[in-house]
């Protein structure tokens, strides 16, 4: 969600992209994708008919957004391995606690920053926010 509003500051909406208006305000962002999905070992579609986590991640850096270039890449994949393995997201299987720990610690940092970038006051959201208990 992150990336999503991130990018929504660009007026890049992830459900119906228009690249043409990406292309015309950032030139490079499609060669610049392409070197940082080779640098990852990764293959996606640059410019799918909906924008995904890291193709949005990607898009972001690519434009030089400052907050998506200020997150570790290695750390944010192998984050996502996590995350898409998972049974409540895209995955097939279930992820061990320490797994679990380092996604929701590294979640947590990149929401932190995000709140800071924003002006908002983490605390305070916190506080208003209802989390379910976990099951057993």
């Amino acid at each position: 969600m992150s990336f999503q509003f991130r990018l929504a500051a660009y007026e890049i909406d992830t459900s119906e992209p228009k690249y043409d208006r990406i292309d015309e305000r950032y030139p490079e962002w499609r060669s610049k994708c392409r070197t940082f999905f080779d640098q990852l070992g990764k293959c996606p579609e640059i410019a799918p008919e909906k924008i995904a986590l890291l193709q949005g991640f990607a898009i972001l850096r690519s434009i030089g957004d400052t907050f998506a270039i200020s997150i570790d890449v290695n750390r944010l994949d192998k984050n996502l391995t996590i995350r898409n393995q998972m049974l409540l997201e895209h995955g097939f299987a279930t992820v061990d606690h320490k797994g679990l720990e380092k996604l929701i610690e590294f979640t947590t940092t990149v929401l932190m920053n995000l709140f800071k970038r924003e002006g908002w006051d983490w605390e305070d959201v916190m506080d208003a926010t209802t989390f379910t208990e976990s099951l057993p």
